[in-house]
């Protein structure tokens, strides 16, 4: 589970919303240290919290899924990362000549899987991938209509209240403010 996001512009919408990304079963992704003045730069997207850990061996029936300390690797973990190979383009623009975004896990787009936290992600990965900033953030929801029932006791209560409890108090206010004026 996904659960600490860099800041880069393909996985930044995740601040304004919260929550973690699902990519189990996943493989740790290891980043290399950059040379300096390398043109490609790699950089984390999605790591797992230290409460994590990763086995050496698949797990299989009547293997132990716990975490065996001297076995096992504590994490965090890398799931996603991007590599940006950009060159300067035509007036200040960059051109997107090599970018790769890269996870752990293909499972984590699998129907069963799919929530819209995955598919933001996923759509957002490509069209950094495309070059579109404009078009990173969080995608439109569907917008889901909300109809409230009443029964007909309800209804007559509701507008008992509204045509002639109400305006009968409106103007016992009303009336009481102008006696207390008169006298």
């Amino acid at each position: 589970m996904g659960s600490r996001f860099s800041l880069h512009p393909a996985i930044r919408w995740i601040e304004n919303v919260g929550g973690s990304l699902r990519f189990a079963p996943a493989r740790s992704i290891t980043l290399k240290p950059q040379s300096p003045g390398a043109t490609v730069k790699t950089e984390m997207l999605v790591e797992t919290s230290e409460q994590c850990w990763a086995k050496s061996w698949p797990l299989a029936a009547g293997k132990k899924q716990d975490f065996a300390e001297g076995e096992d690797r504590k994490g965090p973990f890398t799931l996603a990362a991007v590599i940006d190979g950009s060159a300067p383009g035509d007036k200040g623009r960059e051109s997107p000549a090599l970018r790769v975004v890269a996870m752990g896990s293909a499972s984590a787009f699998a129907n069963q899987n799919l929530s819209p936290l995955e598919v933001d992600f996923m759509v957002n990965g490509l069209q950094w991938i495309l070059g579109r900033q404009e078009a990173l953030g969080i995608s439109p929801k569907e917008p889901v209509d909300f109809a409230v029932a009443l029964d007909d006791r309800k209804q007559w209560v509701i507008r008992t209240l509204l045509f002639l409890a109400l305006p009968l108090g409106l103007a016992g206010v009303g009336a009481l403010v102008w006696w207390r004026r008169r006298h």
